[in-house]
């Protein structure tokens, strides 16, 4: 029975792989550099915009990262920022504003509202800002169940005869507002995220040659 063979030469093939296997430190390198410029600095950017209050555009700029790039004997990036020190921080401050508070027994005497009432669409402060005028001698300008209501620094107010009654008053709100932010915890979701796809394609490259 005849038999035939083929000879095939993979000298080439291995010597590649060889040297794809000494390439290995300058391939993970790369890699970690290409995550680092085109995928951490962004990440962090993002991160910031969400978690911290940016005064300044400048301040989550791409450029602002500063990166100091792996090398195939030492395999470690460092990523900082130009001006802050984002290792970990926590930003506080209070946030300023008023409440409304209806006065329920005015609405329920001179506009119809029971205490226990929901407040009417009409009534509500919302539709009020947005209508109401910001002067008592503009009173006559809006009305709400047959009452004109305006606005003042204190509250709302109707005119009732020669006299006025609060419908709202105004009272100081401060919200203790409170973010914070983890540049560690942020250039480690990009890495775990991308830097499988970035060595592979790196690996590629390198196989191709």
């Amino acid at each position: 029975m005849a038999q035939s063979g083929i000879t095939l030469d993979i000298t080439s093939y291995l010597d590649k792989f060889n040297k794809l296997a000494k390439d290995m430190p300058f391939l993970i390198s790369k890699s970690m550099n290409d995550v680092a410029f085109q995928d951490s600095r962004k990440q962090l950017s993002q991160d910031m915009e969400k978690n911290l209050i940016i005064r300044s555009k400048n301040i989550k700029s791409l450029k602002m990262f500063q990166i100091e790039k792996s090398t195939k004997t030492d395999l470690k990036v460092e990523i900082k920022h130009k001006i802050l020190n984002l290792g970990l921080q926590q930003f506080g401050g209070v946030e300023k504003g008023k409440l409304a508070i209806p006065n329920r027994e005015n609405m329920a005497l001179f506009l119809g509202v029971p205490n226990k009432k929901v407040i009417p669409p009409s009534l509500r402060i919302k539709t009020i800002m947005k209508r109401a005028p910001r002067s008592r001698s503009e009173a006559r300008r809006y009305k709400v169940k047959s009452r004109n209501l305006f606005i003042l620094d204190t509250g709302v107010f109707m005119r009732v005869g020669n006299d006025i009654k609060a419908v709202y008053h105004f009272v100081d709100e401060a919200r203790h507002t409170k973010k914070g932010f983890d540049m560690q915890s942020s250039v480690e979701f990009s890495y775990n995220k991308r830097f499988s796809k970035r060595f592979n394609v790196n690996y590629l490259k390198e196989l191709r040659r």
